[in-house]
């Protein structure tokens, strides 16, 4: 009985160490690519943070003393609360990681493929209405409200770290660092290291990809690479 449970406890261990493995850490719901989808996150955030406009400093002087002289805190907008919750408001919504889907690449002649989540804009959003490059609308429309989830999933997961990473400036002068937090420190959303994207460009072009097949969640029946 002893060995019994013994055994069972070293196969529930190493059953989490996959998933632990895989990048799908507790608390967040799987996902097709989740690294991909990690550093689409992150790569919102910063292009909002780039995309900052100056701000005034939070004037908090709303008491006066006895000599009629307001008194309080003068806060830097950049290292206030304020900030960070602004940045991150709507991070996961229709304007945010609301606007990736999920495309496969052809990446060797066998027919090996990989998947990425990525930005779809103009004509390639006509492509993915039409179904003629990725998955059909309603298909696709499933998939990135799994996305949206998956980001709420990592915000709340790494909210309170984030939060004071954006306040103390961490990523202001490295948006590297972005990245890094969310995807390898915070989420281990990517254990292996930092995957390469794979762009649109003339080595990867429309022509590479293929459509993604089956039903939410579900994989391409060719070999592919989870990012």
């Amino acid at each position: 009985m002893i060995a019994y449970l013994r055994n069972v406890l070293l196969l529930s261990i190493l059953f989490f160490l996959i998933l632990d493995l895989r990048g799908v850490t507790a608390g967040l719901p799987k996902l097709e690519s989740p690294c991909s989808a990690c550093k689409s996150i992150s790569k919102e955030l910063r292009i909002r943070i780039q995309n900052e406009k100056p701000r005034n400093h939070l004037d908090m002087r709303h008491r006066l003393d006895s000599s009629g002289q307001r008194y309080g805190k003068v806060i830097d907008y950049k290292s206030s609360e304020l900030r960070a919750v602004e940045l991150l408001d709507g991070l996961c919504g229709s304007g945010g990681v609301g606007q990736y889907a999920l495309v496969q690449f052809n990446v060797s002649e066998s027919g090996k493929t990989t998947s990425q989540w990525k930005k779809i804009q103009g004509q390639e959003m006509d492509a993915l209405v039409n179904g003629t490059r990725y998955n059909p609308a309603e298909v696709e429309k499933a998939k990135q409200k799994l996305l949206q989830n998956y980001c709420g999933a990592v915000l709340e997961e790494s909210e309170e770290s984030l939060e004071q990473a954006i306040m103390s400036g961490k990523f202001d002068d490295n948006l590297d660092e972005i990245e890094e937090f969310l995807c390898h420190v915070s989420t281990k959303a990517c254990p292996d290291g930092t995957v390469p994207e794979i762009f649109l460009d003339e080595q990867t072009s429309l022509s590479n990809e293929v459509p993604v097949s089956g039903e939410p969640g579900a994989t391409s029946q060719h070999e592919h690479d989870e990012l």
